[in-house]
């Protein structure tokens, strides 16, 4: 028996080593960083395509051509929609620093038109339907969100963090500002805002096998006033009461202060439920983010009482009868900004310091659960404080999940300190943690982030619920295949560890850190190494006017019991592939379709699954500052 210990040590020592080794290998410095070297030059003889570049007023990414890196196979392109663009967020408007903005002007880009060639427009059925059906958004809806005002002037960063703050709404989906110098006076320019709405009317249509269907009507942009109204209807055969019903409504930048209020009721479990039981739920969130490193406060207020309902008369023996309120508040200020505003505001280099109450409180709670600790059926009280080191500036790229349109990659740093104190079932323990960023980005056009989570809680002289994440997540640069293919790779590890167990739920592969589409929790335990990986195949060819990117995958997962030797742990794979494809002249988002393969067999979890997802948006995380919390394992907070 000791020798066979002293066995599964020795491979529990390789196997660490291995792979420290491969994660050590992927923190070696990398050569090209934007933040020390300048992107490359453009070659003055690379062939030019007739017609799109000869005025930057028809294309609007021609302001920033000088801060583009493009490959030799790119430059010569015929499709503009095909060019590739990695620039520095604030290089176009460093010319411009210091001059005093004389007015701003807004042009909202209808369905039928696209940022590389404004003058050209495509009507057909769909285009002319999204216009009768969809109010652009109002003038002063932009106006409000925007961070400098006529007769101040330029500060290049500023102006960066707000394009990016734009693209970001909710109803907008690219966005482009301009400066143009006024003739006659040299010390003043003109701002254009260019934006382009999504198509915020929505019908979604949610099928739970044969026996009940969900319908949601939404509207992201009503009467064009950032304001979001959603109703939702349910009708189900098996279920009692038969129908249910929810309502959600939502207003961005409440008063021109930046924060979003979120109000809703249903009850056919669509809120902010913690349990596992259908739940009927009441909310009202209003949310302050940080929109610029150079804003004061962030904050937000989260209320929410939720009742379980047995919609499907389970025996008590099999349902669980619960009700709870959930208080959430927290704010937080940036130090020091005055300090830097008066010295030099091309400093990037902050400290944000906040705190947070957070109340879960149960007004029937599961029998079973009242007398023992659980991840989810427990009073829950915490006071958090948290002091935030950060330096984020912005790329505009291309082709990482959008179809052209531009996207914002950070790069720099993200250091939080959190401590404070946690109450659950009347056990108040001390928590400590640490969670480190850090974000790179090439002029080839490889975006990198690392990361170190790490926490844990003392009881008496006992460390307890000590947790560990680290990890990497790697977009390659963008490889051609001549002009018609520009393939992106992706890739992400991760390692996960939970020590001495009291409140934390099991790491467990149904969340984007185990397998995608994995559908089933009974797979859990206290230590997790794993991998996502995916190739993305960006097309040229247009059917119909669809954009096609195919693509393909592959996961694994090592999932180690408390209990188990390592060498003798869970190896968990999947396997699969799909289409997606989109079209920006089209009232549809992005449509993908997925084929999925899990070869080893898992009690919940089918082979294959075959899935039809629609109107996707995805966005690469651009928050600055998150609000204080203990380190979560099983949801990407990243």
């Amino acid at each position: 028996m000791q020798l066979e210990n002293q066995e599964e040590g020795k491979n529990l020592v390789r196997t660490v080593f291995r792979f420290c080794l491969f994660y050590g290998l992927m923190f070696l410095p990398a050569s090209g960083l934007w933040a020390q070297a300048a992107p490359a030059a453009l070659d003055s003889s690379a062939c030019k395509t007739p017609g799109v570049r000869s005025s930057w007023v028809h294309n609007i990414f021609q302001q920033a051509w000088n801060s583009i890196y493009r490959s030799p196979a790119d430059s010569c392109g015929y499709d503009p929609e095909m060019e590739l663009l990695n620039a520095r967020s604030e290089d176009m408007f460093k010319p411009f620093a210091g001059k005093y903005i004389r007015r701003i002007q807004f042009m909202n880009l209808g369905f039928e038109r696209n940022f590389q060639d404004t003058s050209s427009r495509i009507s057909n059925l769909s285009t002319r339907l999204g216009d009768a059906l969809h109010q652009n958004t109002k003038d002063w809806v932009i106006r409000q969100n925007l961070f400098l005002k006529p007769g101040q002037q330029v500060q290049p960063y500023i102006l960066a963090d707000n394009e990016r703050f734009l693209r970001n709404l909710d109803f907008i989906q690219d966005a482009r500002i301009l400066l143009r110098s006024v003739p006659g006076s040299p010390d003043s320019v003109d701002m254009l805002v260019f934006t382009k709405d999504l198509f915020s009317l929505k019908v979604v249509l949610d099928n739970e096998g044969t026996n009940a269907v969900k319908a949601r009507v939404s509207e992201s942009n009503f009467l064009g006033m950032g304001q979001k109204i959603q109703p939702t209807l349910m009708y189900s055969r098996i279920a009692n009461p038969a129908f249910g019903y929810g309502f959600e409504y939502s207003k961005n930048n409440v008063g021109g202060s930046f924060a979003q209020l979120t109000a809703g009721y249903n009850n056919i479990d669509l809120g902010p439920a913690i349990g596992y039981e259908p739940e009927a739920s009441s909310y009202l969130f209003v949310d302050r983010p940080l929109p610029s490193p150079y804003s004061h406060f962030a904050g937000g207020f989260q209320w929410s009482a939720n009742q379980a309902i047995n919609l499907y008369n389970l025996p008590d023996s099999q349902w669980y009868d619960y009700a709870y309120q959930v208080l959430d508040l927290w704010g937080g200020y940036n130090l020091s900004l005055n300090h830097i505003m008066r010295s030099d505001s091309g400093v990037r280099d902050r400290k944000f310091l906040s705190l947070r109450y957070y109340r879960q409180h149960f007004n029937e709670a599961p029998a079973s659960f009242e007398s023992r600790f659980d991840p989810v059926y427990n009073n829950k009280e915490a006071l958090l404080a948290q002091i935030t080191f950060f330096r984020q500036e912005f790329i505009k790229t291309q082709y990482l999940y959008g179809f052209g349109i531009t996207e914002d990659v950070p790069y720099g740093y993200n250091v939080s300190l959190t401590a404070g104190g946690w109450r659950q079932n009347g056990l108040l323990r001390p928590y400590a943690g640490l969670t480190a960023d850090y974000y790179t980005a090439q002029a080839s056009g490889q975006f990198t982030q690392y990361y170190l989570n790490a926490g844990t809680m003392k009881n008496g002289n006992r460390l307890e619920d000590a947790t560990l994440m680290l990890g990497f997540s790697r977009f390659g640069r963008v490889l051609f295949s001549g002009n018609d293919v520009k393939i992106r790779p992706y890739l992400r590890v991760t390692y996960a560890r939970i020590f001495n167990p009291l409140i934390y739920a099991p790491l467990r592969l149904n969340n984007t850190f185990g397998l995608r589409e994995f559908g089933s929790d009974s797979a859990q335990g206290f230590e997790r190494i794993s991998f996502q990986s995916e190739a993305t195949f960006f097309t040229r060819y247009k059917p119909l006017g669809f954009r096609l990117a195919p693509f393909v995958y592959a996961d694994g997962a090592l999932l180690r019991d408390e209990q188990e030797a390592f060498g003798k742990s869970a190896f968990y794979t999947s396997f699969g592939g799909g289409l997606r494809t989109h079209n920006a002249n089209l009232i549809f988002g992005t449509i993908e379709v997925k084929l999925c393969f899990f070869p080893r067999p898992v009690e919940g979890q089918p082979s294959f699954k075959f899935l039809i997802s629609s109107d996707l948006r995805y966005r690469y995380r651009t928050n600055y500052i998150q609000k204080p919390d203990i380190i979560q394992l099983n949801a990407d907070e990243l």
